[in-house]
């Protein structure tokens, strides 16, 4: 039997998921029968403040279930993909002839206690 860490995805800024296993060369129905009796533990170094990219999680398992000999546990791979960050403008009025009113950017969607200054390049608006 091999165990594997499911491979995942979340997005930056957010909480670890929670980590599965997947038992591999097991006999239908088993997989019940080893979730009670194998102790999994994951490790992944990716944590809220993980840039995006790939981060590796490793599986070691303890315990035993007759009829089966763990022999190697397969690392899967935790996904980091960007936030999104949704930006908006209010809506605009004016009477003919005057100045064309400046428009309010927002930014909403920032993680971490993060803002616009992490932003390499900030919005920009045309009238």
């Amino acid at each position: 039997m091999k165990p594997e860490a499911k491979s995942c995805e979340r997005v930056y800024g957010d909480d670890n998921p929670v980590f599965e296993v997947i038992y591999n060369g097991v006999v239908d129905g088993d997989e019940t029968l080893l979730a009670n009796n194998i102790h999994n533990d994951f490790k992944c170094s990716a944590d809220k403040l993980s840039n995006v990219g790939e981060y590796p999680i490793t599986l070691s398992c303890t315990g035993s279930v007759n009829g089966y000999e763990i022999k190697k546990c397969n690392s899967g791979i935790l996904t980091v993909q960007k936030a999104v960050i949704n930006v908006s403008c209010n809506d605009l009025e004016r009477e003919y002839g005057d100045s064309n009113p400046v428009p309010t950017i927002t930014y909403n969607g920032f993680k971490n206690g993060e803002n616009i200054e992490v932003l390499s390049k900030c919005a920009t608006y045309n009238i």
